[in-house]
């Protein structure tokens, strides 16, 4: 944040003060959160610049129906754990500016539930061009919001499995290079398991029309 940023935000905060505006606690907090975020960008590399980002824009995307109790990350055993209903991922460690919540278990138990996702026995390694998935989001990102987005598909055994190509592309991005992905060769709608560098993850398949299956 630019200092003159940051001495606009303020001055809105005092204003709101003045006002006796109580909202100016969650203005303070947030200005809180992209100071420490911020910090945090500049004791990291890239690779931990665009993990930290992303995290923290996948925790700010988390609907509010729930509360803001998942915009956050969880500690679950040895693992830190995020979750917004569609995706599930587990780092080896915590990532600096990113809340942890560290009083509530892990909603899903999710360490449990990527670990259970991967040992399926119907699960077999796919093979995923990043090409395309980076064509299909820059697709979906041109299409207006009455456009439906598009499932990236895929071929896994005898069925085809969607999901969304930005999920899986944020995904990989949080979990380093050389990403190994099992789908499952029974189920459309099982977990797709992804596992990396720095951690694990499951993606949710969205369900496809009866057209795309065959």
């Amino acid at each position: 944040m630019s200092l003159e940023k940051y001495i606009k935000e303020i001055n809105k905060i005092l204003e709101k003060v003045k006002n006796k505006d109580i909202t100016f606690k969650d203005d303070l907090q947030s200005l809180y959160n992209t100071l420490v975020l911020d910090s945090a960008l500049t004791n990291v590399g890239k690779a931990g610049k665009t993990q930290i980002k992303i995290m923290n824009k996948l925790i700010k995307g988390v609907d509010d129906e729930y509360g803001g109790r998942f915009k956050t990350m969880f500690r679950d055993g040895e693992m830190y754990c995020f979750t917004n209903g569609f995706v599930g991922i587990e780092l080896y460690n915590q990532l600096p500016g990113i809340p942890l919540n560290e009083k509530e278990p892990a909603p899903l138990a999710l360490h449990n539930l990527i670990a259970n996702a991967g040992n399926d026995v119907f699960m077999a390694e796919v093979q995923i061009d990043q090409l395309e998935i980076e064509k299909a989001v820059i697709q979906n990102k041109s299409k207006t919001k009455k456009q439906a987005k598009e499932p990236f598909v895929i071929q896994s055994g005898n069925i085809k499995i969607g999901f969304n190509p930005k999920y899986y592309q944020d995904i990989i991005n949080c979990l380093g290079g050389n990403c190994k992905v099992l789908a499952s060769t029974q189920n459309a709608l099982h977990p797709i398991y992804i596992e990396g560098e720095l951690g694990n993850a499951i993606l949710m398949p969205v369900r496809l029309p009866a057209d795309s299956k065959a």
